[in-house]
């Protein structure tokens, strides 16, 4: 299956869209990252893979291609960390990809799962709100940078476990608007997406 994930990246002052596909395929296990991708970005399928096994989920076997778009820009940093897992369980199917379009995540991810702080984060949160995301999915510790956009919704997950819905149940995920001092949502209140569908053996939808 195809999944595409929404990230970013800073070129000099600029902020600019960074396309993360991820496909799950037949053939010999094997990771491939393609879109001119540094040490860093390359290094990442194994800082992924293991966060995803130690945060309780399971991992494609078959074949993964992984493209950062556009190609022709080159991808630094762990900051696509975050985004190339959610895409991983997209692609699984884990997660509905059509329910991912409206969003901007970023984040390193510790081997523990912990999602870690990046740089970069307030220009690439002024272009996702220019591009009309619905919300930006950012480290902990960069919420208060996030929270300088103004009509952006936002969420800070500690760890990549926050989107392991443990058992048949749907994946519900916070988001509230951003503000000073972290996620803690306004008198407008949160809202809760849900990522993915999870239903019993009557094809009811279950929550939490």
């Amino acid at each position: 299956m195809l999944a595409t994930v929404y990230s970013g990246a800073v070129q000099g002052v600029d902020a600019y869209s960074v396309e993360i596909e991820v496909n799950a395929g037949h053939g010999d296990p094997q990771v491939v990252t393609v879109g001119l991708p540094d040490t860093a970005v390359k290094e990442s399928k194994d800082r992924v893979y293991t966060a995803m096994v130690n945060s309780g989920f399971d991992t494609h076997m078959g074949r993964t291609t992984i493209n950062l778009a556009p190609a022709d820009i080159k991808k630094e940093g762990p900051i696509y960390d975050l985004p190339i897992a959610i895409g991983l369980l997209a692609a699984q199917g884990e997660i509905e990809p059509e329910r991912l379009r409206d969003f901007v995540m970023l984040g390193e991810l510790a081997l523990s799962g912990e999602v870690r702080r990046v740089k970069g984060v307030l220009p690439i949160a002024l272009k996702a709100r220019a591009m009309g995301k619905r919300g930006i999915l950012v480290p902990a510790d960069n919420a208060e940078e996030a929270a300088v956009v103004e009509d952006l919704m936002g969420t800070d997950p500690g760890f990549l476990s926050t989107f392991n819905p443990r058992g048949d149940r749907a994946w519900l995920v916070r988001f509230a608007p951003l503000e000073r001092g972290g996620c803690e949502g306004s008198a407008e209140g949160p809202v809760e997406i849900v990522l993915g569908m999870k239903t019993d053996h009557a094809g009811h939808i279950r929550y939490g």
